[in-house]
């Protein structure tokens, strides 16, 4: 709309006073208007810097704060329990567990949260602005919504969800096998296994990277398919864009016609 706006007052403008074709000529009633807009550009990037930087920041340390409050909470609690629980739970993958579960959820609670608010406020507003700006080109831009937000889908449920499930519990298993180890360092020294422990820790860790390596190439496919979606959303909004105008001039409705300066 901004960009809109300043094509529009920088017809008109130029149709009533064409800049000037002398280098050395100051100023002119065109080359003021563009250097106001450079301005006001200027000091809105600023803003949406300092802006950005802060709510970033502040959620960041936010999310830090608490997540090292549920890790000493985690911890007495661990420390809280008897001997019977240990005995019930004999997966020595806790520390593993809680380190991959504690940065989800700090992930969660950075600045993710800020983008997520900051998304449903800009698709609301914007959608309501680009149905009164430009109804036809909206609703047909709309119909590429479906397939986006399939998309969408697959790739933070199936590739993101589901691989990273399977990768946190590969990563727990080769913690499994090194804190079986190191808490019986002795023992493995005595019977010389320390070459068999490692390994089985190897092949615990390669299948990890394995699982690993297929998430990245289904993440990886996920966001091309959803930047292809996106330039072709641009392409059809380009061209539908300028046959509407087209549309608009030879039907003289005034719709996507330039308005004239006031």
């Amino acid at each position: 709309m901004v960009t809109k706006a300043m094509v529009d007052y920088a017809s008109n403008t130029s149709r009533q006073c064409p800049p000037p074709t002398d280098v050395q000529a100051k100023s002119s009633p065109f080359m003021e208007e563009v250097e106001k807009f450079v301005i006001y550009q200027c000091l809105i990037g600023a803003f949406s810097i300092f802006a950005g930087y802060l709510f970033v920041s502040v959620l960041n340390y936010v999310a830090e704060k608490q997540v090292y409050k549920l890790r000493k909470e985690y911890f007495r609690k661990l420390m809280e329990q008897d001997m019977s629980w240990f005995d019930k739970n004999s997966k020595r993958d806790f520390s593993s567990r809680m380190v991959d579960d504690m940065l989800k959820l700090q992930k969660a609670m950075s600045e993710k949260l800020g983008m997520l608010v900051s998304a449903i406020i800009n698709c609301i507003v914007l959608m309501a602005l680009s149905f009164a700006c430009g109804w036809k080109l909206t609703l047909a831009l709309a119909a590429f919504i479906p397939v986006l937000a399939m998309i969408t889908g697959f790739d933070a449920n199936v590739q993101k969800s589901t691989m990273t499930s399977k990768e946190q519990r590969a990563y727990a298993e080769a913690g499994e096998v090194a804190e079986e180890v190191l808490s019986n360092i002795r023992t493995v020294q005595a019977f010389n296994g320390q070459y068999k422990e490692v390994e089985r820790y190897n092949l615990k860790i390669l299948r990890a990277k394995r699982v690993a390596y297929k998430r990245h190439v289904l993440s990886g496919l996920g966001v091309g398919l959803i930047w292809m979606m996106f330039f072709l959303m641009f392409a059809f909004a380009f061209w539908y864009g300028s046959v509407l105008v087209v549309d608009s001039r030879e039907r003289g409705d005034g719709l996507y016609l330039i308005r004239p300066a006031k």
